[in-house]
This record gives C-alpha cells, structure tokens and sequence, in this order.
C-alpha cells in the first residue's frame, strides 16, 4: 500500500522531531517522494525553506537558524570561537558569521545566504571539550565553555587578539568558571603551559586567587 499524503507528512515532522534538527532537500524529498508534495507542504504551512537546501517546522526558534543550516549542511562541524563563546555566556558581541570547525581533510563550506568563518582543526582538536547542545529546536556539536575559552587563548597567542581572550577568560570565571577543569582541558590538547601562564596572569588581575 502507497503511504499517503498525510502519512509521508507525519513521517518527515517525527524525523524532524525526533533528530531535533532540520532535515535536508534531499532527506525530505526522499520522505515526500518528489517535489510536488514539498510544494504542498510549503503550501500548507507544514515546513518552511529556512534556507538554500534545508526545511524546518513553521513557530521553531529562529534566534540560531544560521548555525542550524550550516550544521544541518555539514553535520561533522564543530561550532566554535565567537558562536560558542555567544551560545556560553563568554561575550556580549554578535558577529554576522558562523564559527564552525571542519576537519583538516574537509574544505571549509560556502553557503550563499551564510557567511562561515571556517576553522580547519585535527583530530585531537576535534575530540576533546567538545558536547552536544540544545538550540533552539536541534541538536548541535559545539566546544564547551572551557573549550571554548582555551581556543581564544590560543588564538590569542597566534594572532595578537589579546582584548578578545582576555575578555572571554574573565567571563568565564566571573560565572564561576573553574581553574581545573580549564586546565585538563588545556592539557588534553597540548595548550596547557600557555593556559595556565594567561590563566593566572588573569585572576591575579581579578583578585582571584
């Protein structure tokens, strides 16, 4: 027996539900079985084009639509630097980019309605401090908030962006951060002598100590 109209329709919203993530042209073409049933879901208000390529639920959480498409795009992204910083608590700024890490043997996408500032990382990089979060209506890899700390003070040391690290680093243990989470961290991916040296430069600054 061909599934009908409404059966395909309560098959794509429990996939999207269930995976807590918006679903590919592809995966939904592959559920609906062809084009003209997309167009009658979009008709019926069932999904929404969020962007190139990628549907969600109509009512969802837009706040984070950008880093959905790019995750929903290229699920082996790690969300990274200034997005997780945001996502963490760990900044105030609201750059117009998303920060997602690839691995060293990916190139880093282009989306044209997205601009992507793409980290290119290896494996160890793309291993440890990393979690699973919930934005909005899905599921995203992202770097925790040591991790995330711990890579602004690294590239801190590359690039000179001092303000930007330290900012962060003070943030963190403002929100009752702690110093030895941040350090295994630091340590399970080979930064911890800098870690350390900036992290107490940091709280003798603040009085922590």
């Amino acid at each position: 027996m061909v599934p009908s109209y409404e059966d395909k329709k309560s098959a794509l919203l429990n996939a999207m539900r269930s995976e807590r993530r918006p679903l590919r042209y592809a995966e939904v073409r592959q559920i609906m079985g062809g084009d003209a049933a997309i167009r009658r879901l979009e008709a019926d208000q069932v999904v929404e084009r969020i962007s190139a390529g990628v549907f969600g639920e109509p009512g969802r959480d837009t706040t984070w639509d950008s880093v959905a498409v790019i995750s929903c795009l290229h699920p082996e992204g790690i969300v990274c630097h200034e997005t997780a910083a945001i996502f963490h608590g760990l900044t105030d700024a609201n750059p117009d980019v998303v920060h997602m890490a690839f691995p060293r043997n990916k190139r880093v996408p282009v989306h044209p309605d997205i601009n992507i500032e793409g980290h290119r990382w290896a494996e160890t990089y793309l291993t440890y401090g990393i979690e699973r979060v919930n934005i909005g209506s899905m599921h995203v890899d992202m770097t925790t908030r040591e991790r995330t700390v711990v890579d602004f003070l690294r590239r801190m040391e590359r690039t000179g962006m001092v303000e930007e690290g330290l900012k962060v680093m003070r943030a963190y243990f403002e929100t009752g951060g702690s110093e030895r989470e941040l350090m295994r961290i630091a340590k399970q991916i080979g930064a911890e002598a800098h870690v350390r040296t900036v992290a107490q430069t940091v709280m003798a600054m603040r009085g922590m100590q």
